[in-house]
């Protein structure tokens, strides 16, 4: 049967039952009274007649006579008492029955039949609409990390513009402490002063002769790989490049560490 024919007949049909006149249903809201309420990945799908749900209907409408005829009356009377359990349920929901739709009246064939008509093309429709709100989750869960990835792409190359921006004035810095430590440390040597192992032997990493070549290099290398990233749908984004000393935490680090070590021999040199 034609899905979208199906649904799309909205007439409303008057059937008898039993000399007693089923009420007037659309189709969709015989589907809507039949069938499950659910939800796949935050959506709202139709209704859909599950196939139990169906076979009861067909079993309490005698469209089932023949199959079921060699089934004990005992245990065929408890499957009917658990189907009409079931559609009572249903029925007595305001909400999904304003139609005043009662029990007996599924015992009209006609009525079967016409259930049992909207029930596949219900759970195919179930289906297409579980089929694509999967794909919109799908999509809206890529769209959502190539965003966060490229949000990190754009933080890093920030924090390295930031840096390259006051390289030349860090740089010069540097220049002018180690300067004086190795001035001061020199003084007090020449004083005899009893400089501690750690500022008398170990020249800092940032006073040595390759440093400023060590870390132009590096920010240059960092910024030319973040230059090239670009973001990805899939689960695991672009890798940002270790910063390693192009870092402007690291060289502040380093900076406040060297500020330390001219205070300490300063203060040897007043005393």
């Amino acid at each position: 049967m034609n899905i979208s024919r199906c649904f799309a007949f909205s007439s409303v049909l008057l059937l008898a039952a039993c000399g007693d006149s089923v009420p007037e249903a659309t189709d969709e809201q015989l589907v809507s009274l039949l069938g499950e309420h659910e939800e796949a990945y935050g959506q709202p799908l139709p209704p859909r007649i599950l196939s139990n749900t169906e076979d009861c209907v067909r079993l309490l409408a005698g469209l089932e006579d023949e199959i079921v005829q060699d089934i004990p009356d005992e245990y065929l009377g408890r499957i009917k008492a658990d189907c009409r359990t079931d559609l009572r349920d249903r029925l007595q929901d305001s909400e999904l029955n304003p139609m005043g739709i009662e029990l007996s009246h599924f015992e009209n064939r006609e009525l079967g039949e016409r259930v049992s008509e909207l029930a596949q093309p219900s759970r195919e429709v179930a289906r297409q609409a579980r089929n694509e709100a999967r794909e919109a989750k799908q999509k809206a869960d890529a769209e959502a990390r190539e965003a966060e990835q490229q949000a990190k792409i754009d933080e890093a190359q920030e924090k390295i513009a930031t840096l390259q921006s006051s390289l030349d004035d860090r740089l010069e810095e540097f220049a002018q402490l180690c300067a004086e430590f190795m001035e001061s440390r020199q003084s007090a040597l020449d004083q005899d002063i009893t400089v501690p192992s750690h500022l008398r032997w170990s020249t800092p990493s940032v006073c040595k002769n390759n440093f400023t070549q060590r870390l132009s290099s590096q920010v240059e290398n960092v910024s030319e790989r973040l230059a090239a990233l670009e973001p990805g749908s899939g689960m695991f984004g672009p890798s940002i490049p270790y910063f390693g000393m192009a870092d402007a935490e690291y060289l502040d680090a380093q900076k406040e560490d060297l500020e330390s070590k001219v205070q300490e021999i300063n203060q040897l040199l007043s005393e």
